[in-house]
């Protein structure tokens, strides 16, 4: 459900939530999760990541999109990834989340497309860019580092790699968001200087 949207009257979007929140509170649906969504030009949010940028420190290694023993590697390293990641669930299936691009037409899926982050020989992080060919929209899919390795400025580079990545695939348009509780995520947006296209919440039926 939209609740802040660019471009949009403010008074208007703020009435039609709070009429689908009455609307979905007396069907029995609970509030989840808040999202917060940006849009800018993807070369203005590589330049101003790059500012703050120190060294790299992973070594990054592309990982097939196809089915097979890559993408379950992937998975696996997905599926730490997301302990403890503010939006995530335990019933998450993250072999099914990267097999979930495949039928998006829409996207282009290069050797870029995924890729897992190495530090000290070990498998930390995980990128898939995502990038609309007919239109230069760009999105990170997946982005995370694992829970040890964290509040180490990897997740930092991590997503600007990503963003580089998107930029040699043909992306113009850098369009994403996080969970409104991800800190570390909205720091990232606002060293992009990122400005707010809109605000979400997710309602789930209660069982």
């Amino acid at each position: 459900m939209i609740t802040t949207e660019a471009g949009l009257d403010a008074s208007v979007v703020s009435a039609r939530a709070a009429w689908q929140r009455n609307v979905l509170e007396g069907l029995g649906f609970e509030q989840q999760a808040k999202r917060v969504e940006y849009r800018l030009p993807l070369v203005d949010a590589i330049a101003r990541l790059e500012a703050f940028h120190s060294a790299a420190r992973l070594r990054w290694i592309p990982i097939e999109t196809k089915p097979g023993k890559e993408l379950e590697r992937a998975a696996g390293v997905l599926s730490a990834v997301h302990a403890g990641s503010p939006g995530s669930s335990e019933d998450d299936d993250p072999l099914e989340h990267l097999l979930s691009r495949q039928i998006d037409a829409e996207r282009s899926l290069p050797p870029q497309s995924l890729q897992i982050g190495v530090l000290d020989e070990r498998e930390v992080a995980l990128v898939a860019p995502s990038v609309a060919p007919a239109t230069g929209w760009s999105s990170l899919y997946t982005v995370g580092v694992l829970p040890a390795y964290r509040r180490q400025r990897l997740g930092a580079e991590a997503v600007l790699h990503g963003l580089r990545a998107m930029l040699s695939m043909g992306g113009i348009t850098y369009h994403d968001g996080t969970d409104a509780n991800n800190h570390a995520m909205l720091t990232l947006f606002d060293k992009m200087d990122a400005p707010r296209y809109r605000k979400m919440e997710q309602w789930v039926l209660s069982r």
